[in-house]
Order: structure tokens, then C-alpha cells, then sequence
């Protein structure tokens, strides 16, 4: 690395006067010609036309940081105390020539090449800096935070600015969350650290409304906001604020209870009965309430179940107020009780989502007979207890639901509610349910005809909500190789790039091959590359797996 970083200060020395960069310096290209074999972090600066380097460092004082941050030969955790001494030693005499260490201190991790040991030991050089020489360090991070690309040189800030408590950085540590998916977790803990209460709600509202998060973005969004109420359990009524106001795809909803759930609290339990108390509340409002409510109905202790009497108060005295939500007051508080959910599913005054919730609930215990009358009503109604009959093993009814689907306009009532039953009965995890579900979409994937284009479309979006398995990649891969309908392609290839590292590895090979064909088809090249590109951004970004480095 010196060697490379000495050519790379050598090719400055006619653009520099000594302590001071010019403006006009174009220090992406310099390094590009001195490293080759560039990362990929680094290529980004030369697309943006960004300047690296901006703090004011001779070059003398800059290779002498970065050599001494390197040689790490003649220290262990014993004697970490001396290696600190001298890379300190170094950065305070280069502030006393009146220049400013901080930007080599950082970019000088690089030829640690991620041990640990030694990252820290620099980190706390810094630290210390920081006690006498803030401004100086503030400065320089803000410029790292807005310009550099390099993900283990901004952890290494990120981390810097919690234990130094830096507030003055927020804005910017902020500007990483927004903008680097790598770092999110890491952008969100140093928020918290710094206490930063002002980004709390736009922080949880970016994380829950990404519309273009993958599976594995999922689970990180998941763990920053686990990681964000474990800080302060008090920081639960933000996320609890967020679940009932923001429209979020159904993982972030089961993300959001599940961490309410876990860290009720009086003040959140105090404003769910103050808004059901409230005349005005909204049917979607309510609905959310209800959703959570019968989520905590019940909590956890030493083993056993119990109820959470708080919860069941606040659920009569809703019913006193909330008509809205009646029948599924009723529900949540009778789930045990056959007879409230017999009156609901048989009354016809009451709305059929009131009824289907019901008949669901109550779906082993209806006869047939009953059942036989109900599916009489309606097609909507049909579509319900066909899906029910599904769930008791009748696996014939499959059919009526799937034609539903394909016979119906997307936005008729019948076919939404179909295809909202298709997706409740996968989410039940029954193996031969599920069997059963992939053979009829096997089927209907099938006919590759112009006419069938729109069935097919529907089916791809049908299987491509939850978490999608290795037999649901596999169906659309066979799919993807046989079509030649560019519009199933497209719609199979948005479906890989957002879901890729869902499959096993053996599934991510043959995806991989199989889009790479595709970017030479003229007519979805585009997307075939997009997908492409997002396939390759994962595995840059995985743990364990080997990248070219480059040698800056």
C-alpha cells in the first residue's frame, strides 16, 4: 500500500502548494492512475466528479500518518499503548504545523485491512483529538459523511461519532441513512447514541416506506429498529406512531407489532384509548388498532400465556365507543366464544369483512351444512368459504379460487378477494397446502399463449408477496427460460432483483446464469442488467465473500 500511496502523493506535489489543496485538483483521476485495480467503492468518485482528500496536509505529513497507522508489525494488545503514542504523536505534530491529520487518520484504516485491534486503537487516537482539537474533527467527518464512499472508512466515523457523542454531526449521520443501505443499522445506532430526537420520526418513517427494499433489507431494517428501542424502551411509541399513521408493505407491519407487542407501555396504551374513544377516528385507524390490539391480547410469562388485562379493558370500553370495529371488538374478545362469532358470521347487517374475519376464525368448528348456505350468498362470500373448506382439506376448492383470479378484472371485488385468500392460506405454512397451491400455478404457468399473458401476470404477483421459497424461485426460473413473452421476463426479473438473496446458493447460481442470458435479449436488456447489477451489488456486500480490494 505505501508504495501505491506514495505515487499517489508523488503525482500532487506540481498541483499542491505545501499544506493546501487547490480546488482545480481532480484527485480521483490521480488515483486512478496510481491504482489500476481499483475498488468498486472507488470508482463511484470519479462518476461523481467528487474530490477525496479537502483537508489541508503536506505530503510529508500525510505519508508519514499513513505509513505509521500501517506498521503494525512490533505491536499486540500488550503494547497497543505505544502504537497509539506514535500514530498521536504524529497527527499532533502535523496540527501543530497548522494542518489537519484527521482525513489520512481515517483513509489510513484501509491498510489494516479490518483487524479490529488496531481500527480501535486509531479510533481512540481520534477520540482523544477530539477532546482538544473538535473543530478540526468535526470538519473533517462532516466531508467524510457527504463524500466518501468507502463503507469501512464510514463505520470507522460512524462509530467515532457515538463515542465521542458528537451531536453537531447529526444531519449528516442522518444523510447516511438516507443514502447507504450497508451502513443503515449503523447510521440508525449512531443516531440513538447521539440522541438525536429530532430524526427519530423521519428516520422510522424512511425505514418503513422504502418501497424498493429487498428481503435481506427487510431483516436489517428489522434489527435497526429493534436495536433503536432497545436503546430506550420509551422509543417504542415512536415506532408505535409510525405502525398506525404510515402505509407499509405487510413484513415492516409484522415488524412494527411485533416490537410494540413486545414494549407495550402506559403511554402508548393511554393514546390506543384516547383514538377509540374518539368519534372521529378513521376505518383504517381503527382497523390498525384492532390488528395490534389482538396481537397483545395476550403476553408471555414464565411460559404460560395470559391476559393482558390493561389490553382487555381498553377492548370492552372500545366497545362503548368504536362502532367501526364491532364485530372485530367482538372477536378479539371472544375468540373463545363460538356463540359471538355464530351471531357475526350469520348477520347480514354486518359488513362481509366483519363475516369472512369470523368465519375464518371460527373455520373448524362450522358444519357443513352452514357452510354450504353461506357460500350460496355471493361470489365474494364463495371465494371465503372455499378458502375455508381449503384449510380443512378439501383441496378441490382450490380451483374456484384460482379461477376467481384469472376470470375476473384485477380490481373486482371477487378476484381482490381470492387472491387475499390464496395469500392467507399460503401464509399458513402447511406443506401440503403448499404443494398443492404450486402444482395449480404450475398448471396455469403453463400456456405461454398471447391470450394468457394476463393469467400468467397474475399468478407471478400472486406467489411473489411474502417470503418467497426455493420452489417458488425455481417455478418462475423454469418460467423465465421458456416464456417469450417479454412482459413475464420483465415482471420475473424485477421479482430476482428484489428477492435474489432469498434462494439458496445452489437457486442464486442458475438465477445468475439465466440473467445473465437476458442482457442479451435487445427487448429487456435494460432490466436484465438492472437485476444483474443488483445481484452483484449483494454479493459485493455479503460477509465472507472475497473482493478485489485494489491497493489504495
Amino acid at each position: 500500500m505505501d508504495e501505491n500511496f506514495k505515487e499517489l502523493l508523488g503525482k500532487f506535489k506540481e498541483q499542491l502548494t505545501e499544506g493546501c489543496y487547490e480546488n482545480e485538483v481532480d484527485t480521483m483521476t490521480v488515483i486512478e492512475d496510481s491504482n489500476p485495480t481499483l475498488t468498486k467503492d472507488s470508482r463511484k468518485y470519479k462518476e461523481s466528479k467528487k474530490r477525496i482528500f479537502k483537508q489541508q496536509i503536506s505530503i510529508s505529513n500525510a505519508e508519514s500518518i499513513i505509513n505509521t497507522i500501517k506498521d503494525t508489525k512490533y505491536y499486540n494488545i500488550g503494547n497497543l499503548r505505544d502504537y497509539k503514542g506514535e500514530v498521536r504523536s504524529k497527527a499532533e505534530r502535523t496540527i501543530i504545523s497548522g494542518e489537519n491529520p484527521i482525513e489520512m487518520l481515517v483513509y489510513g484504516i484501509k491498510g489494516l485491512h479490518g483487524n479490529e485491534l488496531f481500527i480501535n486503537a486509531v479510533r481512540d487516537v481520534v477520540k482523544e483529538l477530539y477532546l482538544d482539537y473538535s473543530d478540526d474533527v468535526i470538519g473533517c467527518y462532516k466531508s467524510i459523511l457527504l463524500n466518501w464512499n468507502w463503507n469501512d472508512c464510514l463505520e470507522f466515523v460512524l462509530k467515532s461519532i457515538s463515542e465521542s457523542y458528537i451531536t453537531d454531526l447529526a444531519d449528516e449521520v442522518y444523510y447516511v441513512l438516507e443514502n447507504n443501505n450497508i451502513l443503515r443499522e449503523n447510521a440508525v445506532n449512531t443516531l440513538v447514541a447521539i440522541n438525536s430526537t429530532k430524526h427519530y420520526d423521519s428516520m422510522i418513517n424512511l425505514l418503513c416506506t422504502d418501497n424498493n427494499s429487498t428481503g435481506a433489507e427487510f431483516e436489517i431494517i428489522g434489527k435497526s429498529l429493534k436495536s433503536f428501542v432497545k436503546a430506550d424502551n420509551d422509543n417504542t411509541y415512536y415506532v408505535y406512531k409510525a405502525y398506525i399513521s404510515l402505509s407499509v408493505p405487510s413484513p415492516i407491519k409484522n415488524i412494527l407489532i411485533g416490537i410494540v407487542r413486545t414494549n407495550l407501555n402506559k403511554r402508548i396504551l393511554d393514546d390506543i384509548e384516547a383514538l377509540l374513544k374518539d368519534y372521529k377516528i378513521s376505518i383504517r385507524e381503527s382497523n390498525k388498532i384492532m390488528d395490534l390490539l389482538k396481537k397483545c391480547k395476550e403476553r408471555n410469562r414464565r411460559g404460560e400465556k395470559v391476559k393482558n388485562e390493561k389490553v382487555m379493558e381498553i377492548l370492552n370500553t372500545a366497545l362503548t365507543y368504536n362502532h367501526l370495529n364491532k364485530g372485530r371488538i367482538e372477536i378479539a374478545l371472544g375468540a373463545d366464544i363460538p356463540d359471538i362469532q355464530n351471531e357475526i358470521i350469520f348477520d347480514t347487517t354486518r359488513s362481509i369483512r366483519e363475516r369472512a374475519n369470523a368465519i375464518i376464525a371460527m373455520s373448524l368448528h362450522i358444519d357443513d351444512i352452514s357452510l354450504k348456505s353461506l357460500q350460496d350468498e355471493s361470489d365474494v362470500m364463495n371465494v371465503i368459504v372455499s378458502s375455508v373448506r381449503v384449510q380443512r382439506g378439501y383441496i378441490n376448492s382450490l380451483i374456484p379460487l384460482f379461477q376467481f383470479i384469472v376470470q375476473k378484472d384485477e380490481g373486482d371485488m371477487v378476484s381482490i378477494e381470492a387472491t387475499n385468500q390464496i395469500k392467507r392460506l399460503r401464509g399458513l405454512k402447511d406443506e401440503n397446502l403448499n404443494n398443492q397451491l404450486m402444482k395449480v400455478a404450475e398448471g396455469l404457468l403453463q400456456d405461454d399463449s398471447d391470450q394468457n399473458t394476463r393469467n400468467v401476470m397474475k399468478i407471478l404477483d400472486l406467489f411473489s408477496s411474502g417470503i418467497p421459497s426455493d420452489v417458488v424461485g425455481s417455478l418462475y426460473l423454469d418460467k423465465l427460460k421458456n416464456t417469450k413473452q417479454s412482459k413475464v421476463k420483465i415482471r420475473i426479473l424485477e421479482f430476482y432483483k428484489k428477492e435474489y438473496n432469498r434462494f439458496s446458493t445452489e437457486i442464486k447460481n442458475k438465477i445468475s446464469e439465466s440473467v445473465i442470458l437476458c442482457t442479451r435479449e435487445k427487448s429487456i436488456s435494460n432490466v436484465a442488467m438492472d437485476c444483474l447489477k443488483s445481484i452483484n451489488a449483494y454479493v459485493d456486500s455479503t460477509p465472507g465473500v472475497k473482493k478485489d480490494e485494489g491497493n489504495i
